[in-house]
This record gives C-alpha cells, sequence and structure tokens, in this order.
C-alpha cells in the first residue's frame, strides 16, 4: 500500500515528506492519497477516522455503491474507472471527502498523475482544494477514456481490415466477445457520467457558480464519448452481421456445389441402374463398344449439366 500526504499552502499543493498517522491527518494535511488493491486493507488502515469506520464497507465493496455516500459535510464518491491492464473491465476510484481532508483511493496500477498536482497553482482557476481535486479527477478520467476509445477503435478497425482479407482467422466467439467488451466500456463511460454529474451536483449552493460551471463543462465532455461509444457499438454490431452473412455465403456456396453434383450424378445413377439390372434381354450388352458409348453418355450429359449451371450462374 503507497500512502501520499500533501498540504495545501499558499494555493499549492505540496507533498508531505513526514508520514503521519490516520487519527493525526486532521489539521495537519489536507490530501491523501492512498494506492492499493486491497481494499480490506485500506478500510483497516483508516478504522481511525470514525466516519470512514462506520462506512468501510463502502470503501471494501464500491462496485456495490456507485451512489455517493453524504452526511453533513462528509461525502463519500467511488467513480468507476476502467483497468489499467484491461480497459474493458471496471475498477474504482473512490473519493472520500471530510471536513478539511481529501482521502482519494486508488488501484494500486493507476496512472493518477499526482506530480501534476504538486506543481500546479490551485488559484488560478479555484480557491478551493475541493473544487481544484475534482477538476483533476474529472481530467484523469476523461484522458483515460480518450486513450480507452482510441484503443478501442484501432481494435475494431483491425479486426474489420482481419474480416476482408483474413477471414479464415477470425471466429464467432472472438468478434461476440469484442462487441461485448465494447459495450462494457461503453457502459463504463456513461456510468462514469452519470456519477460525476451526481458528485456535481453536491456542489450546488456553496456561493461558487462560475467554479461549478467550470467543473459542469468538463463533465459535459462526456457527451460526445457517450456518441463515440455508441457508434463504435454500432460498428462492432455491424462486423458481426457481416461476418455473418459472409459465413452464410459461404455455407450457400458449398451447398451450391453440393446440389450441382448431386444434379450431374442422378442422372448417371439413373443410367447406371437401368444396365445393372438383371434381365437377359437387354441388346446394348451384346454390343462390342457399349462400355465405351455408355461412357461417352456420361461425358456428355456431366458436360450439358455443367454448360447449364454456369450459364445460370449457380456456381457464382
Amino acid at each position: 500500500m503507497e500512502v501520499i500526504l500533501f498540504q495545501y499552502q499558499n494555493n499549492k499543493i505540496i507533498k508531505v515528506e513526514e508520514q503521519y498517522k490516520p487519527n493525526e491527518w486532521v489539521g495537519k494535511i489536507n490530501w491523501v492519497n492512498i494506492k492499493c488493491d486491497d481494499r480490506t486493507k485500506v478500510a483497516d488502515y483508516l478504522e481511525k477516522i470514525p466516519f470512514i469506520n462506520k462506512n468501510r464497507k463502502l470503501i471494501e465493496f464500491p462496485s456495490e455503491y456507485s451512489i455517493p455516500k453524504v452526511y453533513s459535510e462528509n461525502i463519500i464518491q467511488n467513480l468507476i474507472v476502467s483497468k489499467v491492464d484491461n480497459i474493458y473491465q471496471p475498477d474504482f476510484i473512490s473519493l472520500i471527502v471530510l471536513e478539511g481532508l481529501i482521502i482519494s483511493i486508488l488501484p494500486g496500477d493507476s496512472k493518477f498523475d499526482t506530480v501534476r498536482l504538486q506543481t500546479e497553482s490551485v488559484g488560478n482557476e479555484f480557491d478551493s482544494l475541493g473544487y481544484y481535486f475534482t477538476f483533476i479527477t474529472i481530467t484523469e478520467v476523461l484522458a483515460q477514456n480518450v486513450q480507452n476509445i482510441a484503443n478501442a477503435r484501432k481494435r475494431l478497425n483491425k479486426i474489420e481490415q482481419s474480416m476482408m482479407l483474413k477471414t479464415d482467422e477470425l471466429s464467432p466467439q472472438k468478434i461476440m466477445i469484442i462487441r461485448n467488451e465494447i459495450g462494457q466500456l461503453a457502459d463504463i463511460i456513461e456510468d462514469q457520467h452519470v456519477e460525476l454529474n451526481v458528485l456535481l451536483s453536491l456542489f450546488i449552493g456553496t456561493n461558487r457558480e462560475e467554479q461549478l460551471k467550470k467543473l459542469d463543462d468538463l463533465v459535459g465532455h462526456f457527451e460526445p464519448m457517450n456518441k463515440i461509444m455508441i457508434r463504435l457499438e454500432e460498428k462492432a454490431e455491424s462486423i458481426r452481421t457481416q461476418y455473418m452473412i459472409t459465413q452464410q455465403a459461404k455455407s450457400t456456396r458449398k451447398i451450391n456445389l453440393l446440389t450441382i453434383i448431386q444434379a450431374i450424378f442422378v442422372p448417371l445413377t439413373f443410367l447406371a441402374g437401368v444396365y445393372g439390372m438383371n434381365f437377359k434381354n437387354i441388346p446394348e450388352l451384346e454390343w462390342k463398344y457399349s462400355y465405351f458409348a455408355i461412357w461417352g453418355v456420361f461425358l456428355l450429359i456431366s458436360l450439358i449439366l455443367i454448360r447449364y449451371f454456369r450459364k445460370h450462374k449457380w456456381f457464382e
């Protein structure tokens, strides 16, 4: 578990080298950034903070609590994000706002840009650490989404090219997996949009309308992202449909070929059956060249049928 402490001084966020315990944070620390994959371990670490200990299930099981938990000035918000190693699977960032203290809980492999928080001036745009931290959180989530959407689109384009050039390398299962994963990414981005709007609603009435508008404008960038994901879902479904049509066309060609072969052999089988009967009086059997003649008839019938099928485009 990685714990980094920050103070808000002179409109800047400064990293604190001294490691204070959770029960010592109030009055000394303004922001705590925790990275850990074991949520139970984090909840145990923060158990000396009464509000968090009382609501530790929200920390341990973030997927079950996406709606903010609000008690007076205290807030716990679990924000869904994509996993670093699999953008189609959900992970969670927990934001805990206490009086004078912000705690962020991130996955252990998160790439949340804390360095930028240390060096940029808060006062240029926001006079509150809470507003500025929300601004940075939304910015980081948007940046992640832009990269994830680009990767998803690139993956779809690659599948589309493979379908045109190397159809045999694809399978229905592979295409369905991609289609479902695109849908999962779309759900993640849509849920983020809803959750951030709910979070911003908590700032209403704080007499910082100009700063709230900046945050609201930032969240507005989710609208085009949602539209892009809808198009990607439609494209994934279109690729699946095209693949099924292609496979169906291949099956149809195979059935046509078998039908042609069967149609050619039906008259040949009939002739073979006629001359295979055990009657004593079959004049052709006494003819010296009857064997070669029947083969000639076979070939003639076959050629006539093949020409007929070609003329009527049965081979296409």
